[in-house]
């Protein structure tokens, strides 16, 4: 069985005569005739009832044909496949990165590279750090930007600095004229914590030390969502800088917290695919921007208050 004559049984469908589908190939009425009985006699079915102006489907054929359906999306797919490695290989670019970097500094970076590589397409997307994780796994992105190291043998993880964490709070709160926020300063608070179920996050380990008790009713793995909870009136947060920096909507102020708390920003990407140059310099970009990235919570704190 060949393509060209699953092509044609298509078309036939398609169109409803054998000449039709003929045109649509490109190949003369004879030839499409004798493709077509290869495919009837390879198969074992007759798939079509003759009649004077038409093929129409027998019953067989009519189960036969929603089957070749599926497999012709099969077909297209690795077209599309084969598409996206010649792509990939002239100038494409797949990116996932936590929100955090997503919705701070990495746009600038893109933007900026993009209007440079005028022929490199880019894709974005913003992800949780288990799924861009996956997705490097599975070699589906070219690089990633998390929270942590990636565990599996066949994704290649780099740490890339370290952000401080600041204290977020709405601007009416009580500790809002605070300089700085200690773990005792929360005690009894309201907290929206920011990690996955079971976890004991460095922040998490701060508070133990303190013998400081958090009312933990609202928990969610993205610093951006903790911000929009906080500035809903759900409480406190700890978050990194770069989000509660770049956090855009009124009413939210952040604080350094005392002791430091950092948050990591890994490099990930898949070992399957061999780094390509345009990856390459876009990492570069990436480090040049994060070398920038030394400016203390305290005047950072006044200088971008989110309740403007």
């Amino acid at each position: 069985m060949r393509i060209r004559q699953i092509e044609l049984f298509r078309l036939i469908v398609r169109h409803g005569t054998l000449t039709a589908a003929a045109d649509a190939l490109s190949i003369t009425q004879p030839a499409a005739s004798k493709l077509l009985s290869q495919l009837e006699s390879r198969v074992g079915l007759e798939l079509f009832e003759r009649t004077r102006r038409r093929l129409i489907l027998t019953r067989e054929g009519e189960v036969y044909a929603a089957e070749v359906e599926r497999a012709w999306e099969g077909i297209q797919r690795l077209h599309r496949t084969a598409v996206d490695i010649r792509q990939l290989k002239f100038g494409r670019l797949n990116i996932a990165a936590m929100p955090s970097v997503a919705g701070s500094f990495l746009p600038s970076i893109v933007t900026s590279f993009s209007q440079k590589k005028k022929g490199v397409s880019i894709s974005v997307h913003a992800r949780t750090s288990e799924r861009i994780h996956e997705w490097a796994i599975a070699g589906q992105i070219d690089i990633g930007f998390t929270h942590n190291r990636a565990t599996h043998p066949q994704v290649s993880s780099e740490l890339l600095t370290r952000v401080q964490e600041v204290c977020v709070m709405p601007s009416s709160h009580r500790l809002a004229d605070r300089q700085n926020i200690s773990p005792k300063d929360l005690d009894g608070e309201q907290f929206v914590r920011i990690g996955d179920i079971g976890d004991v996050t460095e922040a998490d380990q701060v508070f133990l030390d303190a013998g400081v008790s958090r009312k933990l009713n609202l928990e969610t793995p993205m610093s951006l969502v903790a911000c929009d909870l906080v500035a809903n009136g759900a409480g406190v947060s700890l978050v990194d800088e770069l989000t509660a920096g770049s956090y855009g909507r009124p009413g939210l102020v952040y604080r350094p917290f005392v002791p430091t708390v950092f948050s990591e920003i890994w490099y990930v990407r898949p070992k399957m695919l061999r780094a390509s140059g345009i990856a390459e310099e876009f990492l570069a970009a990436v480090r040049t921007s994060i070398s920038k990235l030394d400016k203390p919570a305290s005047k950072a704190a006044d200088a971008h208050q989110t309740s403007r």
